[in-house]
């Protein structure tokens, strides 16, 4: 029975020093498991912020797919209304010169002047609104978006 008691003493012994070697695991694991659960959460933080960065270059991108389209579109239509209204003009001018409609001088130069007036005004107005600069709307530089977009 001596034998077997200290067989049972050898193992409890053991025992102790196993469940000591547990418990310093743990003390060690404990804080690693929680720092791998917060790198974690940062690895799907930062995932998420930039999936979201990219959905708004994508975004942006389309954005500025279309602006080109409709500039195309819009660039085209005021040329054609420019030109239809000097067209008029000049044909005006045309008749009056040939006698086929009476204007006087006075009528005449008011006619040149305010249809050169309206097309520079029209012409500005329209190339300013498809092709003006831009201002990025975090700092307000003007065409801050454009050179982001070229270093990119």
């Amino acid at each position: 029975m001596e034998g077997s008691s200290k067989k049972e003493g050898h193992c409890c012994a053991d025992s102790s020093a196993y469940e000591r070697a547990i418990s310093e695991f743990e003390k060690i694991a404990e804080p690693l498991a929680k720092e791998k659960k917060l790198l974690i959460a940062e690895t799907t933080y930062e995932k998420a912020i930039n999936d979201l960065d990219i959905k708004a270059k994508e975004e942006g991108i389309t954005g500025e797919i279309q602006d080109r389209e409709e500039r195309k579109k819009f660039s085209n239509r005021i040329f054609i209304l420019l030109s239809c209204f000097i067209g008029a003009t000049l044909l005006i001018i045309l008749f009056s010169g040939t006698c086929l409609i009476d204007l006087s001088d006075a009528v005449l130069i008011t006619l040149l002047s305010t249809t050169t007036a309206n097309v520079i005004g029209i012409f500005m107005y329209v190339t300013k609104y498809l092709f003006g600069s831009k201002i990025c709307p975090k700092c307000g530089n003007i065409k801050m978006i454009q050179s982001q977009i070229v270093k990119q």
